[in-house]
């Protein structure tokens, strides 16, 4: 009867050989080997319970059965018990000390256990007594990733690739580790194989498609998002990551549709609410966005990031105090926060505590010395201290490393005027043309962008106002050095400006904002003006 069971077993007609075992315990209750492979067949058809609850049984009788430990650590290793499935697995190997597959699952628990280099030991016996064991290669490359030791990785995934060379879960993991090292491309080939060998395998698509978000190319990366959530619709961190892609292509609404996804698969998925609530900020609804942010911290209590994108919509929405009590939260959870501390010092500045504010740049600027926004932030909390050569000093630090900061240049650029640097004040005021905020405010046409070294006597010269109603007041004055240049002008102006400027005894065609205009061959804005008649401060006073 046993063995029929056995070959049953073996031929996994597991249904067939359980009553088979049954018949055996009816007539034999402490029947050591009927009982224990009926653990198995519990452990195959996922009744892990159970499963323990038979081996213990058998172990009642006889501890000297190494397989039988090592099948009781599997169950309760499903089962999460992992420090009962590590001991089972220990007494595995003392009984057998050449059971490889006892000391590959002895790692992988010491792994989820978080106990790294004891799991690299326990590969490492694994392979000592079956030096062709790919399986145990590649765990243990997992495990050096972990310890963040890629290079090392990249060596066990290539064995067990040379050892298995259609090991395609081997070549996914090599990818995640060439990422780590940002080898994109090499990343990129590594999950392609993974996808040839194994073309349903839904978490090397994932993983393509987060290569592919890494190098900005988005559009590939949902393709191999849609893929992955094709192969295992219930996949919730495909329609998390598809969500951050369609947040960076400004596609916001979508995004937010499969942050919902995700969370829907998995309610208690804590980035997803934290990122959902970034898409929500982006569209202004900061309420919302808030609420979000505290769902991913009500998941997650840790959860730096939260905390601080929390504290970035507080500060959006003026409230202060709650703002700084969020990033300070964020900053206690994770003391290196640079991020933090460089906004928690724009909070402070707004609320005027200065000294307070530089003291958190100088965080910022001490977890991360190549940060140029808090340099340039300090120097803004600087300036509004009077304190403008160190201001400068700042602005300066900030441009060495970034050199193409336009915020930092324009600052700079305030700080010369107000001390009277005309010069080159009003030329780095021109970076107001490349800032963030402030760019769409300029035309970005064919027609020249004229600042006085071409002639455009007989052209047709757009001056457009780009600022307030007092500076459009203000700068108008330089419009006579214009038309003695010999161009026909034309000036757009905001609309309550028209009627006050059409007194003026000049030749200019004078246009409202908002109006159509007509062709012209170069332009400038109106608060360019001072920097091509190289104003200084005679010409500007009336």
């Amino acid at each position: 009867m046993l063995q029929q069971g056995l070959s049953l077993h073996r031929e996994n007609q597991l249904q067939e050989a359980y009553s088979c075992y049954q018949k055996i315990l009816a007539i034999d209750p402490k029947h050591f080997n009927a009982i224990q492979l009926t653990g198995t067949i519990q452990v195959q058809t996922g009744n892990h319970a159970a499963a323990v609850l038979l081996f213990d049984q058998a172990l009642q009788i006889s501890q000297s059965s190494a397989a039988v430990f090592y099948n009781r650590g599997n169950a309760l290793k499903e089962l999460k018990r992992f420090e009962e499935a590590l001991a089972s697995y220990s007494q595995a190997t003392r009984i057998n000390p050449d059971y490889a597959e006892a000391f590959i699952n002895r790692g992988v628990t010491l792994q989820d256990l978080k106990r790294f280099d004891e799991a690299l030991a326990s590969y490492s016996q694994a392979i000592r007594i079956k030096p062709d064991y790919a399986d145990a290669f590649n765990n243990r490359g997992v495990t050096l990733k972990e310890l963040n030791r890629f290079e090392e990785a990249l060596a066990s995934y290539a064995e067990a690739i040379r050892i298995n060379p259609h090991y395609a879960e081997a070549f996914n993991n090599r990818g995640i580790s060439l990422q780590e090292l940002k080898r994109f491309d090499e990343a990129l080939a590594s999950y392609s194989e993974a996808i040839r060998i194994k073309p349903d395998y839904a978490d090397a698509f994932y993983n393509r498609g987060n290569a592919l978000k890494e190098l900005k190319h988005l559009d590939e990366a949902l393709v191999n998002y849609a893929e992955a959530i094709r192969i295992k619709p219930g996949y919730a961190e495909a329609f998390n990551n598809r969500g951050i892609a369609l947040k960076e292509l400004m596609r916001f609404d979508e995004a937010l549709v499969n942050y919902a996804q995700a969370i829907r698969i998995k309610p208690n998925y804590a980035e997803a609410f934290n990122n959902r609530g970034l898409a929500l900020e982006e569209l202004k609804r900061f309420d919302e966005s808030l609420a979000s942010y505290a769902q991913a911290i009500q998941f997650k209590p840790d959860y730096a990031d939260a905390f601080y994108n929390r504290g970035n919509g507080l500060k959006e929405l003026m409230r202060l105090d709650e703002a700084l009590a969020s990033y300070a939260q964020a900053i206690r959870i994770k003391p290196d926060y640079a991020e933090a501390f460089n906004n928690r010092g724009v909070a402070l500045k707004e609320l005027k505590r200065f000294d307070e504010a530089l003291a958190s740049y100088a965080e910022a600027i001490r977890f991360k010395p190549d940060y140029a926004e808090a340099l340039n932030n300090r120097g803004v909390t600087l300036q509004e201290l009077k304190r403008f050569d160190e201001a400068l000093a700042s602005y300066a630090q900030a441009i060495r490393i970034k050199p193409d900061y336009a915020d930092a240049y324009w600052n700079q650029s305030i700080a010369l005027l107000l001390l009277g640097n005309f010069d080159e004040g009003w030329r780095l005021y021109e970076w107001r043309l490349k800032k963030e905020d402030t760019k769409n405010n300029y035309f970005s046409g064919l027609q020249l962008a004229w600042r006085g070294q071409e002639s455009i006597s007989g052209k047709r010269l757009l001056i457009h106002s780009e600022q307030g109603l007092g500076d459009s007041i203000q700068f108008v004055r330089y419009l006579p050095d214009v038309v003695a240049l010999g161009p026909e002008v034309i000036l757009q102006v905001q609309k309550p400006l028209v009627e006050l400027f059409s007194c003026m005894n000049l030749p200019v065609t004078l246009i409202a904002k908002g109006d159509p205009l007509p062709e012209f061959d170069a332009y400038c804005p109106l608060l360019s003006l001072p920097y091509v008649f190289k104003a200084s401060l005679e010409t500007m006073t009336p």
